[in-house]
């Protein structure tokens, strides 16, 4: 398994967790004094999920160019 493959892992186990987290313990998500979302958890694990394919990506078409 390469370094990347390995990071891409790790990334997805955090964002899984954070989105188990948050389905099981609901926490308000307030942004200048406003609600947004019901849940801080989902939102970080959604969001991390998407930075790291996003930076796997990158990172995958960046090597592939040289």
């Amino acid at each position: 398994m390469s370094s990347r493959d390995k990071w891409r892992w790790v990334g997805i186990i955090i964002g899984f967790a954070c989105m188990v987290i948050g389905a099981l313990y609901p926490v308000p998500l307030d942004i200048l004094d406003r609600r947004v979302t019901d849940n801080t958890f989902l939102a970080v694990g959604a969001v991390g999920m998407l930075i790291v394919f996003g930076a796997v990506q990158l990172v995958k078409a960046w090597r592939g160019g040289k």
